[in-house]
């Protein structure tokens, strides 16, 4: 088995997660931007109120995307529709959007391990 190790920086985990991920993915650089931006809310978020859902397409949310990348609502809407497009961010089932836990890093201890299957077929 061939093993690549990279040390990333804990602020950098997602964006790194997702460049390891864009040979299959091929996001540009500001969707992956507002991607990881989107994976940080997504793990980070707690609930203020009883009842609170998450949603990382919530106001707060995307004024948090808007202030960090310096986009405008209109450009944010356009890669949160492409990002939910590719899979990236599914409906949570109430009312808003996550991130897909499938494309959400599993950390154990200080590592984060991704396993590539490519099964060769003959055409």
């Amino acid at each position: 088995m061939n093993k690549y190790l990279k040390k990333v920086k804990p602020r950098n985990k997602y964006r790194e997660f997702l460049k390891v991920l864009n040979g299959n993915l091929h996001l540009t650089d500001r969707e992956l931007q507002v991607m990881s931006l989107l994976m940080q809310l997504d793990v980070e978020w707690q609930p203020v109120l009883e009842g609170d859902v998450k949603n990382v397409n919530s106001t707060d949310s995307r004024k948090a995307v808007m202030k960090e990348t310096r986009i405008n609502k209109n450009n944010l809407t356009k890669y949160i529709r492409f990002l939910r497009d590719k899979g990236l961010l599914i409906d949570n089932g109430d009312e808003g959007l996550m991130v897909n836990p499938m494309f959400l890093p599993k950390e154990t201890g200080n590592k984060i391990e991704i396993l590539f299957t490519l099964e060769l077929s003959e055409d």
